[in-house]
């Protein structure tokens, strides 16, 4: 399933990541927490742009992970679904699993992938 993003920000209060998508033709919001925005690269930051620069990334983790919506709908990624899914690209790719913390020079997380 592709998911389409509608928009992303940062809760500067909680710290933790909000994006609106689309799941098919239904609409769902995906929160990160903190400790999976710390996780996903290094140096660990909870900041608006390291959310924007990985969204490819957390949408993957869903993907990845096989992420179901709680009972409201919602979705939640926490550190340990960022761990896991770091684990399962480093096997996958082990010479690619250091592109997952460096952008390229285009600031994309993925340099072999084009931008969303």
């Amino acid at each position: 399933m592709r998911y389409a993003i509608i928009a992303a920000r940062l809760d500067e209060r909680e710290k933790c990541g909000r994006i609106e998508m689309l799941d098919g033709a239904v609409a769902r919001t995906v929160i990160i927490t903190r400790r999976a925005l710390l996780s996903i690269a290094s140096p660990p930051r909870a900041t608006e742009s390291r959310l924007l620069q990985h969204l490819e990334a957390f949408c993957d983790v869903i993907r990845t992970q096989n992420i179901e919506p709680d009972a409201t709908g919602m979705i939640f990624i926490n550190a340990n679904h960022v761990r896991n899914w770091r684990g399962l690209r480093a096997m996958d790719d082990p010479a690619d699993s250091a592109s997952i913390h460096t952008p390229n020079a285009a600031g994309l997380p993925f340099p072999n992938r084009p931008a969303l």
